[in-house]
């Protein structure tokens, strides 16, 4: 196991040696010692650290034993660099044994609770080990509930209350810590003192967390890199076993394997659907939430309880770090129930986008997107919800602007009519536009862009000479609608 010469420098605190440090770099990149007389740097090894006296670091009036790495330097006050170096000796075997024990832990199928155990011989403090929404999967029991409230309400009850949890986690400080890749030391609001966190992550997802309360003795700032490697390996352990901690329903399952393009069997699917009352052809929408930090939390886990209790018909799936619920409509109110009961929850903590209605969840991933982009823009703008309606023209002409092909879409019929709209102030587009609007009744398409019936049949008659289509054909009036409408978000 890969040390940092903070590590050591702890250890050392630890065995209360009087030390001063110097220390420029605390990285974990040491994995072994070596003893040194007549140090110079050519000797340097990255990945080593050296033991020896004060003078042969060149520092012949003091009386001390020296740790050294590169640029980083540990002074240990009248002390034999021999003793010194024994004890670098033991902390590398000591963390070695550890890592070793995790990883036989991994191989063997132990529970988290043993995994917790492992990790409790080296952090020695108050420690759980949480899924994506809080819940307690595995706990430190020796500690009583009196020493702290939090503590108490994790020993009995599992998790914290929700009201309690909603009015802290999206301040900047959790916003923070559950966003980040590395562990954190921090002083926690809730606990009032420092705690050790490492989010737990299985495929850039956050599943769950490891969280180690101050009590006692102090942490020191290298513990952090301890926690990384504890926290890695656990997370080997939640990969390999992922549904016997975070178990997913058959049709949550289902939705997770289409947006991440692992379905493999549609007939197999299909028979899933029904057994559960579920259709692949019906009327579907996705709505995809998120806090407005845009950082998956706690919170947002707790959501998804709120979610399948209230609407247990509904699909609730984590994905991206977002909340994604897939509905199956029974009415046209239904989505906006889901969504009326997201709000009223979350005292507008949450947000949420929204796509169009479809029909065949084989076209569920596109839809998401939807959801996805509107909840994007929800986050830009500060809005509660953005549907995909709101959305519409800026998401086609992204989509031009990624597609070329898209452009060459349109009709050259059209095309035609714009160069001679913009050559000679003709207004041929806005004249066809109207007149297919109106299905070809004249009055009303002259009423809807405010010119006399004459001026519209002088125009249409012009128009029709320069299309190559013929306008009786419905699917041709079809094409060239579609192509104003391309023409006009382009």
């Amino acid at each position: 196991m890969r040390l940092s010469i903070g590590n050591l420098l702890d250890w050392m605190k630890r065995k209360y040696f009087s030390i001063e440090a110097a220390i420029e770099d605390d990285q974990p990149v040491l994995c072994g010692v070596r003893y040194l007389r007549d140090y110079s740097s050519d000797k340097d090894v990255s990945d080593m650290v050296f033991i020896g006296s004060a003078e042969d670091f060149m520092y012949p009036s003091l009386p001390a034993a020296v740790i050294c790495s590169k640029n980083n330097i540990i002074y240990i006050h009248n002390e034999n660099p021999e003793v010194i170096l024994n004890e670098c000796i033991r902390a590398f075997e000591f963390y070695n044994r550890w890592e070793t024990g995790l990883l036989e832990a991994v191989i063997r199928d132990a529970s988290l609770q043993e995994f917790l155990e492992l990790g409790h011989q080296v952090f020695q403090s108050p420690m759980f080990i949480s899924s994506a929404n809080g819940q307690t999967l595995a706990i430190s029991p020796q500690y009583p509930a009196s020493i702290n409230p939090v503590w108490k309400e994790r020993l009995e009850n599992g998790n914290l209350p929700f009201e309690f949890i909603n009015s802290y986690h999206e301040s900047s400080y959790f916003s923070e810590m559950y966003g980040n890749n590395y562990p954190r030391l921090d002083k926690s609001p809730i606990w009032g003192k420092n705690i050790l966190f490492s989010n737990l992550r299985i495929r850039n997802e956050r599943v769950g967390s490891v969280i180690i309360y101050e009590y006692e003795r102090p942490f020191y700032p290298s513990d952090i890199h301890i926690l990384k490697t504890y926290a890695h390996i656990v997370e080997q352990a939640l990969a390999l076993h992922r549904n016997r901690y975070f178990a997913l329903s058959d049709i949550e399952d289902i939705v997770s394997q289409i947006l991440n393009d692992n379905i493999s069997n549609w007939n197999q699917m299909n028979a899933i659907l029904r057994s559960n009352e579920w259709i692949r052809q019906g009327n579907f929408q996705v709505i995809c939430s998120c806090a407005p930090s845009g950082i998956d939390s706690v919170v947002i886990g707790r959501f998804r309880d709120v979610i399948k209790k209230t609407f247990p018909e509904a699909c609730v799936v984590f994905h991206d770090n977002f909340l994604v619920t897939v509905i199956n409509n029974r009415s046209s109110a239904y989505a906006r129930e889901v969504i009326s009961v997201l709000m009223d929850t979350s005292h507008n903590k949450l947000l949420s986008g929204v796509s169009y209605g479809f029909q065949s969840l084989a076209a569920l991933k596109a839809f998401y997107q939807q959801a996805h982009n509107a909840v994007q823009k929800a986050l830009l703008t500060n809005q509660d919800i953005v549907y995909f309606d709101d959305i519409f023209y800026d998401e086609l002409v992204a989509c031009a602007n990624s597609t070329p092909y898209l452009y060459s879409m349109i009709h050259p019929d059209i095309l035609l009519l714009y160069e001679s709209d913009q050559s000679n102030g003709t207004e041929y587009i806005r004249t066809l536009h109207a007149y297919l609007i109106c299905s070809g009744n004249s009055r009303e398409a002259a009423a809807m862009i405010y010119v006399h019936r004459n001026t519209l049949l002088y125009r249409m008659d012009k128009i029709k000479e320069m299309l190559s289509i013929d306008l009786s054909d419905n699917l041709s009036k079809n094409v060239l609608l579609i192509s104003i409408s391309l023409l006009d978000a382009l």
